[in-house]
């Protein structure tokens, strides 16, 4: 949070001009830019943080002025905050279950066990659990995130790291989206050296003396550069443990992968929310309007004729001592200066306005679920489709990524022989060998219980193989699992053929017996018979 705090300073000291083109996804307004990116990233906090509209923001009044808003607008209405909220409870939802990998926030589909164990390995290397919010709230706010494949070979571990998509200057990417070269650049101050630092007087820090530096790392897909305030500076360790600034790209990828919310047809993507900029600057216009003659009506100005001016008059009725006044000529009586509003009709079109961005942003609706009554999940799929359709769309564009991330990250601990990828190579991408899915969950839990899950799973086995085979795979279980259960299931049916083939057989001669006269034996030693059966 800090290295995060550090850049949105940065940015914020370059962003004082509003420029509205850049939330225009358009070439020809400049999307793609680096200062156009930035710009948006940190307006989009604005609205968010609650800000916008802030004397704080040094574009506040621009902003106003070219949006034509009354000049004490506030942000009274945050829908940004709430539908990021959502965001992130609905596309990754409860926690990474590292245990089976098959249930949880980022359930895994592959019949590869060898995968399955690299995955977990990376999963806790990368913390990844903690981090899968983080993940879904950039990309939702900014409409890019970056995941950057780790290889520290000092501490012989591979891991996901996300970067702040302004962490990212500039980035070529191939005919199908995966990066070609990167430029990595960002302010940074270096942690201090605790074990070094002595007592400060009060006042005094030991962080001030700590200058900021611009931390820049090129890649591309043959070498790897970093620098310090533009000169090549050691900051990472080889395997020897021994500081480098260069060094040769032997994986033959670019370890980074850039996520979007929402593809724009452009290098960069879109967020949740950009269509609806406008709409949210009229309801907090509208909104600030409301309040503040709401205000007037209680704080009134008085015009008052026939006493003499001396800027302020006691009335007995008012609430406070003093009110501000405005003296007429003489005869005039004190009168109320205040807009006669409809409030009730004010407040219905603000409403009816608040109506039609939850239409654009439509998991706002998703809050409302539980103020409407005990529904079943067939009706709220079908009430609340475009929010479920969003979040689905969401899950589409960022699961790709972070699967493709992985993917580089076992290649990567394969090359270097890390605990736990032992079983894979630089080539096994290619080879298909790390292939895996994250599978495709509900946004709208309908799951069946622990419990339910037993009875319907005791029922299997009484179906065809068939059957069989469907009723497991609608219950999510993969294909090795589902195979084992039909083998052993048609395994335990030939064994009881054997026993109930036997028994019969046995019945069969014990009624021979008894039609030769042999029954009185049968009865005085049983057990010979059984042996003999």
């Amino acid at each position: 949070m800090a290295i995060w705090g550090r850049l949105m300073n940065a940015i914020s000291a370059g962003v004082r001009a509003y420029n509205e083109k850049a939330l225009v996804p358009d070439s020809s307004f400049g999307w793609d830019d680096y200062a156009a990116r930035l710009f948006r990233y940190f307006h989009y906090q604005t609205y968010s943080d609650n800000t916008v509209y802030s004397s704080l923001i040094p574009y506040a009044p621009t902003h106003r002025v070219n949006s034509k808003l009354y000049q004490h607008t506030r942000a009274i209405y945050n829908p940004v905050a709430r539908q990021n909220q959502l965001i992130v409870s609905n596309v990754y939802q409860g926690g990474v279950d590292l245990e089976t990998m098959t249930d949880g926030a980022l359930p895994i589909k592959t019949d590869n066990d060898a995968v399955i164990d690299a995955l977990r390995q990376l999963m806790k290397w990368s913390k990844l659990g903690q981090n899968l919010s983080l993940y879904v709230r950039w990309a939702a706010l900014y409409g890019d995130c970056a995941i950057k494949v780790v290889d520290d070979r000092a501490g012989e571990k591979v891991r996901l790291e996300l970067l702040h998509p302004g962490k990212i200057r500039e980035a070529e990417f191939d005919e199908v989206g995966n990066v070609k070269s990167a430029i990595i650049e960002y302010e940074r101050v270096d942690d201090p050296n605790v074990d070094s630092m002595r007592p400060a007087r009060f006042g005094s820090s030991e962080d001030m003396r700590r200058m900021p530096y611009t931390y820049t790392e090129k890649i591309t897909r043959d070498k790897f550069q970093t620098f310090k305030d533009g000169e090549l500076f050691p900051f990472y360790a080889d395997v020897g443990g021994n500081p480098v600034a260069e060094w040769d790209n032997e994986y033959g990828f670019v370890p980074l992968v850039i996520a979007h919310y929402a593809n724009a047809g452009m290098k960069w993507g879109l967020n949740s929310f950009n269509s609806s900029l406008r709409k949210i600057d009229e309801i907090n216009d509208a909104a600030s309007l409301i309040n503040d003659q709401v205000r007037k009506s209680v704080d009134l100005i008085w015009y008052v004729g026939g006493a003499r001016s001396s800027g302020q008059l006691t009335l007995p009725d008012a609430e406070r001592d003093e009110v501000p006044i405005i003296y007429g000529p003489d005869g005039s009586q004190p009168y109320p200066m205040v807009g006669n509003l409809p409030i009730a009709d004010a407040l219905s079109n603000l409403q009816n306005m608040l109506k039609e961005l939850e239409r654009d942003m439509p998991e706002l609706a998703l809050q409302s679920i539980r103020e409407n009554g005990n529904l079943t999940a067939p009706g709220v799929r079908t009430g609340y489709s475009d929010a479920i359709g969003n979040i689905q769309n969401a899950r589409k564009n960022l699961d790709p990524a972070l699967a493709s991330a992985m993917q580089m990250a076992i290649s990567i601990g394969g090359f270097n022989r890390y605990d736990g990828f032992q079983s894979f190579t630089l080539e096994s991408y290619e080879r298909g060998d790390i292939d895996f899915d994250i599978r495709e969950r509900p946004v709208i839990g309908d799951s069946l219980s622990k419990q339910e899950r037993i009875t319907a799973l005791q029922s299997v086995g009484n179906a065809s193989p068939a059957i069989q085979r469907l009723m497991l795979k609608e219950l999510d279980y993969a294909d090795k699992e589902i195979d084992d259960v039909i083998a052993d299931n048609e395994a335990e049916s030939r064994r009881k053929e054997q026993i109930d083939f036997g028994a019969n057989d046995g019945n069969a001669v014990t009624d021979t017996m008894k039609r030769l006269g042999l029954d009185q034996s049968l009865a005085e030693n049983e057990e010979p018979l059984a042996e003999a059966a």
